[in-house]
């Protein structure tokens, strides 16, 4: 949960962005391909570690929500962007409540990787769902622009680093070294990451 709740909070910050510079309808398309390959890869796992890295891999379609949103406000005409985000927002948080209840039951029938494997065909589905009813665009993108990809990047391990921090903080306390050292370590990355940022012409995350 951990792992797939970290990717997922990096994830949403950094998919709207990539969508921004790549095309939304591309990005969705590549992060339904990794969350499917991580859902497989926790399916056929043959350790735990396998899992945890495949969940981790099924952490960035945290960025198909905001994604979504700039699809429908890319192609829809401007009155009918309200009900659209109002549809996919419900939709959102219904499909997580409903998600709980056909895992257990997909767990309890099918065992873990049962479960694993209904994630592949939703991500699969979704695939073709996107490939059928969303054009590419009718104009060719611009040139990417110059970014500085890897220092704009800092921003993943530095929020990374705050959230592990803050819960651990069941088993560790507050002067913990190993708090003071993650929490203080990531701070420091992500003043460096913010200071970067605001000096770039294009930045990663403005």
């Amino acid at each position: 949960v951990t792992a797939y709740l970290l990717v997922s909070a990096i994830a949403a910050a950094l998919g709207g962005r990539f969508g921004d510079l790549l095309g939304r309808r591309f990005t969705i398309l590549l992060v339904l391909c990794i969350a499917a390959a991580g859902s497989l890869i926790s399916a056929l796992a043959p350790n735990l570690a396998w899992v945890l890295a495949g969940c981790a891999l099924q952490g960035v379609a945290g960025s198909l929500m905001p994604l979504s949103i700039g699809l429908a406000r890319e192609i829809l005409p401007k009155p009918r962007i309200p009900f659209a985000i109002g549809v996919l927002t419900s939709a959102g948080m219904c499909g997580a409540g409903v998600t709980f209840l056909a895992a257990g039951w997909v767990v309890d029938h099918y065992s873990t990787q049962g479960a694993f494997f209904a994630k592949t065909a939703v991500a699969a589905f979704s695939f073709v769902s996107v490939i059928a009813f969303i054009q590419p665009p009718a104009t060719p993108r611009a040139p990417l622009p110059k970014i500085d990809l890897w220092r704009g990047l800092l921003f993943a391990p530095a929020v990374a680093g705050v959230l592990l921090a803050v819960q651990n903080l069941k088993t560790w306390s507050v002067l913990d070294w190993r708090f003071l050292s993650l929490s203080g370590g990531s701070l420091l990355v992500l003043l460096l990451w913010a200071r970067h940022q605001l000096r770039q012409a294009v930045p990663l995350i403005e």
